[in-house]
């Protein structure tokens, strides 16, 4: 390789590193003990006072999960009292009441982890019979009290909204049947104020994930009768107003995600036992490494008379995030620090040995490389680049490289240095890279390369470049070849789809031509169906040959062009209508075909049942694109619609059996609605599907 020499600085650089090597070594362990010290310093200094700043952060933050609990539980408190409210507001509250009551409180948004609002009405035994018929003749003919069996009362579930499929496992049920709901139910009887139930697993559980419940509870007393005494207040109550809740559910609407370097474990009546665990922040719990973690604290909690022990543990992350590990990272960086300090005092004389390495390794690589002053004029080039410019290394130093390999374009266009990118990656201090241009060669011809420069920064300022470059003459041939071979194939499948198109139109017309023979409407209804499948199919052919890509097509254009084709064919006369609302959606043709399919055996349909009697009316076609590349198509009219018992899985029509068959090539499924006329929903996933803007026709 050659490069500029600098001989006066090579000298002082190769003094300094024989004075250092001489006297350096015992410079390089004064250095290292001196920096060890201050390090061991730092590190003794820090460590308590972050200890004690990563104490008070825990500590506030425990503090601040407890209140959040117990604030949120209040909340809860105040829409129990709501409810109860509306009970005494009223001598009677209708189930729709309720349901409305409940719906505009929008639970599911506002208090997450209830499950919903209930009533659970006291029932004697000798009522219980009258009681159920009253239930049953609201709508609920299967309504019973469970769990079975003779007791002197009971406590069954009449309302909780939402009414939805999992609370309607609760329905119905005497919750006094069971002791710790009962308990609770009995103290908030006796002393008129919210009560909280022991961990019970709520009856609405089911499947493989079941978390921990508890319940709140409020009693509603007779308002013409005294509730000062338990006794008076058991003879008074009417029933309670409750929520079941989730533990799991609830406490994630509580947290959220801001204290996530918490474990947070909640334990029933103070007693810490996987018995009495009812919520655990983790997936898999940290409690068998308990005593293991950095901090730790027990706190014990009431709510509504119900004693809650919370342990809470700071998890790894927590001590990154209150440098905890600050003291130790000063430790290892000033080790490392001292260590790099040595190293360097000991080793400067190995600066020349990792040089001629380098220059060793510029040697050996095949590609052109070489550097520029801010000037433009060569520093150094290895044996490579020289040889692919046709030069000697000694010829380009100190030459203007733009000048000698650059100063023209490959048309022959004089290449001014002011629009080379090599000398605008070092006006704006980046790499860049370009594969469109030429080098020229000592002997006057020229190549294509591919080039990056990458600029030198001193102190803020470009020194230079480095430029590294590649002749690619070989490859633009095998791009060429490539680029020629792929021409020919698109003309070649082009005209495959041309041909396919062309064949499917004389099979319609022969089809068209037959019926001119055929005197039977059945015979001639059959081929007329046929041949708008083939004319179907055809104009998929037609699109794709007519469009830029020959893979997909714009399913907006073709459902566009098959309808009014459709149209025509069944001679409409302008009183049936039709609208199309797609955005510009295109489709493969493993799609497009069986959804064309679709769409023509379904406004066939229309067209030919739908509007009898010269009725007038429209037909609608749509195609929804859903998030995950889930697609809607609905195909509707508002004529007669079809037949009160109708039922497409058991019809036997070939065109609707055309339709089951394609929607289920496409993975998807069929959903009929026979209201104000037809409606046919198709849902299915949408594969090799891509869309531009949303336009509407």
């Amino acid at each position: 390789m050659a490069y500029k020499e600098n001989k006066p600085f090579d000298q002082a650089v190769r003094t300094l590193s024989s004075a250092l090597f001489k006297r350096g070594r015992a410079l390089a362990w004064l250095t290292l003990i001196i920096s060890l010290s201050i390090t061991a310093y730092g590190w003794y200094s820090i460590k308590d006072s972050i200890d004690k700043e990563a104490k008070e952060k825990f500590d506030l933050q425990t503090n601040e999960i407890s209140n959040s609990i117990i604030k949120r539980m209040r909340d809860y408190e105040q829409v129990l009292r709501g409810c109860l409210g509306l009970f005494n507001a009223s001598d009677e509250v209708t189930r729709k009441e309720w349901e409305n009551y409940v719906n505009s409180l929008e639970i599911n948004e506002s208090y997450p982890g209830i499950l919903g609002m209930g009533f659970s009405k006291v029932i004697k035994n000798v009522d219980k019979e009258k009681h159920t018929n009253q239930i049953r003749k609201e709508g609920f003919p299967n309504y019973k009290i469970w769990p079975e069996g003779i007791r002197e009362i009971y406590t069954s579930i009449i309302y909780l909204e939402p009414f939805n499929e999992k609370n309607q496992r609760a329905f119905g049920y005497d919750m006094f049947s069971e002791p710790i709901r009962r308990k609770a139910m009995e103290t908030a009887r006796d002393y008129g104020k919210v009560s909280v139930s022991g961990k019970v697993t709520l009856v609405q559980e089911f499947g493989e994930i079941i978390q921990a419940g508890f319940l709140m509870y409020l009693p509603l007393y007779d308002k013409k009768m005294l509730a000062t005494t338990p006794k008076e207040s058991e003879k008074a109550l009417i029933g309670y107003v409750y929520s079941p809740f989730r533990m799991n559910d609830l406490m994630e609407g509580i947290l959220i995600d801001q204290f996530k370097y918490i474990e947070l474990e909640i334990f029933d009546d103070r007693k810490i036992s996987n018995e009495n665990l009812m919520y655990t922040s983790q997936v898999k719990s940290n409690s068998d490494n308990f005593e293991r973690n950095f901090f730790k604290k027990y706190k014990s909690i009431n709510i509504n008379g119900r004693d809650w022990a919370l342990r809470l543990t700071s998890l790894p992350g927590f001590e990154a995030v209150t440098d905890r590990q600050k003291p130790l990272i000063i430790l290892i960086l000033g080790i490392v620090v001292s260590s790099l300090l040595f190293i360097i005092a000991r080793n400067l004389g190995n600066i020349f040995i990792i040089n001629k390495k380098l220059e060793q390794l510029l040697e050996l690589t095949a590609e052109g490389i070489y550097g520029i002053d801010n000037r433009r004029r060569c520093t150094f080039i290895n044996d490579s680049g020289a040889k692919m410019l046709g030069y000697e290394p000694e010829e380009c130093l100190q030459k203007n490289m733009h000048e000698l390999i650059h100063h023209h374009k490959e048309n022959g266009e004089i290449y001014p240095f002011y629009d080379c990118p090599i000398l605008e990656s070092m006006e704006i201090k980046k790499g860049l890279s370009a594969d469109s241009e030429v080098y020229w060669r000592k002997d006057g011809t020229c190549f294509p390369v591919e080039y990056s420069s990458y600029p030198i920064i001193d102190n803020g300022e470009t020194a230079g470049a480095v430029i590294a470059f590649n002749d690619i003459t070989e490859r633009k041939k095998a791009f060429e070849q490539i680029e020629s071979s792929l021409k020919e194939k698109e003309v070649l499948l082009r005209e495959i789809h041309h041909r396919v198109k062309n064949n499917l139109q004389i099979i319609s017309s022969m089809l068209n031509l037959q019926t001119n023979y055929i005197t039977d409407k059945k015979s001639l209804a059959i081929f007329e169906e046929s041949r708008n499948r083939v004319r179907s199919m055809a104009l998929i052919h037609e699109k794709l040959y007519q469009n830029e890509s020959l893979s997909s097509l714009n399913i907006r254009d073709y459902v566009i062009e098959l309808v009014n084709n459709l149209m025509r064919s069944y001679r409409t006369d302008n009183r049936i209508n039709s609208e199309i609302n797609i955005s510009d959606i295109f489709i493969n043709t493993d799609t497009a075909i069986p959804l064309g399919l679709i769409i023509n055996e379904l406004v066939s349909n229309s067209l030919k049942y739908a509007f009898p009697d010269e009725r007038r009316g429209k037909i609608t076609v749509s195609l929804i694109k859903f998030i995950g590349e889930k697609f809607q198509m609905i195909i509707s009219d508002d004529g007669i619609g079809l037949p009160e018992n109708f039922d497409m899985k058991s019809t036997n029509t070939l065109g609707l059996q055309l339709v089951s068959s394609l929607v289920i090539q496409l993975d998807g499924e069929i959903i009929l609605t026979n209201q104000t006329g037809t409606k046919f929903e198709i849902n299915f996933k949408g594969l090799n599907l891509k869309s531009s803007k949303n336009k509407s026709a």
